[in-house]
């Protein structure tokens, strides 16, 4: 196979040939799911909060998971990974923005479907120093702030215990191999004995590791036996749900914990046994401790046979009650933020209907008025959330509600979220050429009808307005501020064209997806 973007060699001065053969001598490409590595990546995931965690090993053309969370596909060509590059490292790669950094801007993953945007990988590393691959987790946002160091800490400690496991399998191969070749020796039982000593200690090591990571995290994980739908709890797990140490009890004496208004959110025998249950929520308990109610976050994944039957459920819990409660005081603040703003826009409308109220020109009155109505919708959304981003569709539905018909419209595209300076002047770009269209183009009859759309490419947005059904158009003998805003584009970045096709008008702008994405 060969690669789109070709990669130097991985480590040296070990040459690439060494390195494979140390990833062969665990014979772990292409084997079976195993509930352990499937543990690692919903705790990396959990601990982290992304939506994508994987124990990824990087062969020779391609590289493979061996535990995946959070995608569909269980190998990728090796031009489209990002573990390769963690590899060339000495230390845990973290690249905030994947459109931003020039290993990764092109990768097929970032610039098409699923768009990722933030990488995390700590290196799993042979006992002999060669790098055979990552644990990592992916964000489909950028972080401009990676990970705390307590995320960093626990993910390095996930790396540590998937090398712990490989080491483990690789020695029961090894010893079932050379019991195979010493059946015929009376020693044989004493060499076994000692060998489970060695591996019994192994795994000591092992569940000592994966204790400080969920401790690091604050995550506690739990497993659900679906056909006798009893669950076995880690002590984080039972930490936070205010229950006596214990190894396992009946799934329902943890539902009976849950706040009555939240039953709807977990999961229950049936819905375990269908396998539809949501693998994702956050719901309120009431700890019998002490009787605090406190907000968790549950992440699962089924497991099943052959056949496709669910036989488990595994999963992480996280007490999420200080997030909780930030966000309730971020809501509160956002809300009066909202309300004096608004207030100040009113002003603004007031001081400026007053001061023009003897104008000869009332069309330009009234257009100000809807100006400032528009930029008004898009602080609403960016203060939705937290003055971050804004969704670009749902910022065109708002404005353009202000202006004509929403059936009108017909609007087609990915999700794609606005940084605020983007978002402000995208609204003022959708009411200038919604008003046009109302004064002179296709919404000024019936049957006129507009399509939106837009796509990413290459990490450039591109997005057109294309006007039909509306009377023949021509270019303007004049233009005024709204065709200034509209050749402007995305914050006068990237490019605007304009067709006056008879049949209507049609625009097509383009910028760099980083530059209206950023959330500065």
């Amino acid at each position: 196979m060969s690669n789109l973007f070709p990669l130097p060699p991985i480590f040296e001065p070990v040459s690439e040939s060494e390195r494979l053969a140390v990833l062969d001598s665990y014979d772990v490409l292409d084997s079976a799911p195993e509930s352990g590595f499937d543990d690692v990546v919903m705790l990396a995931r959990q601990i982290c909060e992304t939506p994508i965690a994987l124990v990824s090993l990087v062969a020779s053309d391609r590289q493979w998971f061996k535990a995946v969370s959070g995608l569909s596909v269980c190998e990728t060509p090796l031009d489209q990974s990002v573990c390769a590059h963690a590899l060339r490292q000495t230390e845990t790669l973290i690249i905030p923005d994947l459109t931003k950094d020039e290993r990764t801007r092109d990768n097929p993953l970032v610039t098409g479907d699923p768009f990722i945007r933030f990488y995390a990988g700590a290196l799993l590393t042979s006992p002999s120093g060669i790098p055979i691959g990552t644990v990592c987790v992916i964000d489909t946002e950028p972080r401009p702030e990676g990970l705390t160091a307590d995320q960093q800490f626990a993910l390095e400690a996930l790396g540590r215990q998937v090398m712990t496991m490989l080491e483990l399998r690789r020695s029961v191969l090894e010893s079932e191999m050379t019991a195979s070749q010493q059946r015929s020796e009376v020693s044989r039982s004493a060499a076994r004995a000692i060998e489970s000593e060695r591996l019994a200690a192994k795994l000591r090591i092992n569940e000592e590791r994966l204790r400080m990571a969920q401790e690091a995290g604050r995550v506690g994980s739990f497993e659900i036996d679906v056909s006798t739908d009893r669950i076995a709890v880690t002590e984080q797990f039972c930490l936070i749900f205010g229950l006596p140490m214990t190894m396992s009890m009946p799934a329902a004496d943890i539902e009976k914990l849950v706040h009555p208004d939240d039953l709807n959110l977990v999961s229950s025998r049936d819905s375990r046994q269908k396998g539809n249950a949501s693998l994702y929520s956050e719901y309120r308990i009431r700890r019998p401790d002490n009787g605090e109610i406190v907000w968790v976050a549950r992440r699962a994944q089924f497991i099943r046979d052959a056949l496709g039957a669910t036989t488990r459920l595994l999963g992480t819990i996280q007490d999420i009650t200080e997030r909780k409660g930030i966000e309730q005081r971020q809501k509160v603040l956002n809300d009066e933020l909202s309300h004096r703003l608004k207030n100040t826009l009113a002003m603004v409308q007031a001081i400026a209907r007053q001061t023009l109220r003897n104008a000869s020109d009332r069309e330009a009155v009234r257009s100000f008025e809807s100006r400032v109505n528009a930029l008004s919708h898009a602080h609403d959304i960016l203060l939705r959330q937290s003055w971050s981003a804004a969704d670009m569709q749902e910022l065109m539905t708002g404005v353009l509600a202000l202006l004509g018909d929403r059936q009108r419209f017909v609007m087609s595209g990915p999700r794609v979220a606005l940084g605020p300076r983007a978002a402000l002047s995208f609204s003022l770009l959708m009411h200038e050429l919604a008003t046009n269209a109302l004064k002179y183009g296709a919404l000024s009859v019936q049957t006129g009808t507009v399509d939106l759309t837009w796509a990413i490419e290459g990490g450039t947005l591109t997005f057109t307005w294309v006007e039909r059904g509306g009377p023949a158009v021509a270019a303007p003998i004049k233009t005024g501020l709204g065709s200034r805003l509209i050749d402007m584009g995305f914050l006068g970045t990237g490019k605007t064209s304009k067709s006056y096709n008879p049949l209507g008008l049609e625009v097509e702008i383009t910028a760099p997806l980083a530059s209206v994405e950023d959330p500065s």
